[in-house]
């Protein structure tokens, strides 16, 4: 059997060496099992006996191919992969072999924006109260390599992207869903697509299984009414366990997220008590609203994970002291005049743009003055000019990064960099 994985990125090189180690693979015995790795980037070592398709090609004759455990890189309604399994191949993904063989539940957490954040809260106070906990997803390690780890009372949060969710058969036993808004339109067919993978993380739940949803979303309480779940709306004007000011900074978005964190922990029987103390001490993910701290009377915020509008729209309404705005990055091919919109009316001092979409934006920004800067350097020294004392520095993209950086945490570590350089 010809089993090959598609994209060897960190998820990639973890499904294989996870396969590898089985005494069966989608029933077959490991000496029958001929395995390939695609991908179109080249890779610098694969392991012995490993076959190889690298380049341009990479996804060509795919139906030679018994499997293909996709990564999420790889978008599933791709013209090559829809004709594969026309042609009757199989596919899988590191997402679906960990839900078939994780023996302890799973809370599934997505969402456009703040799942992240969501999931770390959430983790925060399960381990807090003394669960077994574990973190997946961006911001942890590969699904399979948690595996050996896990036992019947252990609980795994794992924040799940659209494209994890597309192809899933089976939900979470505990679902969170987020706000849902346009995203990812460069690798998704449309919105529609985009909508339809996000609530994947309902559709299959049983009676004994439970949703979680932000009520103000029409989109997300239409995906919450998916599958045969228990449906818990959450919603900040009804909520009472705390006030914004409990947070480490009081923002609307940031409220919502916490009182989804805390709703889910009381579902799980942990103490008020715990989930305030661990609410108050959170701190915030890195790159999501990211203090940097002080320089010059300035302070300089990280919110490289703002990878859509929404999310520098939620982060621009956080900070009630003027603004200088750094934005900009990979065209997605979204609607960007809402981010727009919302920058022309808030109390932005000046906007810093930068990346393949500098000129779309600077097109629809009327209010505060707006440059172009040709790197992310200039762009943090042209902020630093502009910005008085007390003023908030924001870089908050509002879009993917590929463009100038290798991903958002790249793009992350760069800025926080160039902000240690500056003169206190």
């Amino acid at each position: 059997m010809k089993i090959a994985i598609l994209g060897y990125s960190r998820e990639g090189s973890s499904t294989l060496a996870f396969l590898k180690k089985q005494k069966q693979v989608f029933g077959k015995p490991q000496k029958e099992i001929e395995y390939w790795v695609l991908d179109q980037k080249k890779i610098p070592k694969l392991p012995t006996g490993i076959k190889s398709v690298i380049g341009k090609s990479y996804l060509k004759n795919l139906d030679r191919f018994d499997y293909i455990v996709r990564s999420p890189g790889v978008p599933y309604s791709t013209t090559e992969l829809v004709q594969a399994r026309q042609q009757g191949v199989k596919f899988s993904s590191l997402t679906k072999i960990f839900f078939e063989l994780s023996p302890c539940p799973i809370i599934g957490v997505t969402g456009t924006r703040g799942k992240g954040t969501v999931a770390t809260m959430l983790y925060r106070i399960l381990k807090a109260a003394g669960k077994d906990v574990h973190l997946l997803g961006n911001i942890g390690i590969p699904a399979l390599d948690l595996l050996p780890r896990l036992k019947k009372n252990s609980l795994v949060i794992y924040e799940l992207s659209s494209f994890q969710l597309q192809d899933m058969t089976v939900s979470p036993h505990i679902s969170i869903l987020l706000h849902v808004s346009p995203d990812h339109l460069d690798s998704h067919k449309n919105f529609k697509e985009y909508v339809e993978a996000k609530g994947q993380i309902a559709a299959h739940q049983n009676k004994d299984d439970v949703v979680f949803y932000v009520d103000e979303d029409a989109t997300t309480a239409r995906l919450a009414m998916k599958g045969s779940g228990k449906k818990i709306k959450v919603s900040t004007k009804d909520f009472s366990l705390f006030e914004p000011s409990l947070l480490y900074l009081p923002a609307p978005h940031l409220f919502e997220n916490a009182a989804v964190a805390a709703t889910v922990a009381l579902h799980l029987k942990v103490k008020l008590q715990t989930i305030r103390k661990s609410l108050a001490s959170f701190s915030g993910n890195e790159f999501r609203l990211q203090s940097l701290g002080k320089k010059k009377g300035v302070q300089y915020f990280n919110d490289s994970a703002a990878n859509n509008p929404l999310g520098t729209i939620a982060a621009l309404k956080s900070f009630g002291t003027p603004i200088v705005l750094i934005v900009g990055g990979k065209n997605k091919g979204l609607d960007y005049k809402p981010l727009a919109r919302e920058i022309n009316k808030t109390n932005a001092r000046a906007v810093i743009l930068i990346g393949e979409i500098k000129d779309v934006l600077k097109s629809q920004i009327r209010k505060p003055s707006t440059f172009i800067a040709q790197s992310l350097k200039e762009a943090v020294q042209m902020a630093r000019k502009q910005a008085h004392t007390n003023d908030v520095v924001l870089f908050s993209p509002g879009t993917s990064s590929f463009d100038m950086f290798k991903n958002f945490e790249d793009r992350g570590r760069q800025f926080t960099k160039l902000v240690q350089s500056l003169p206190s």
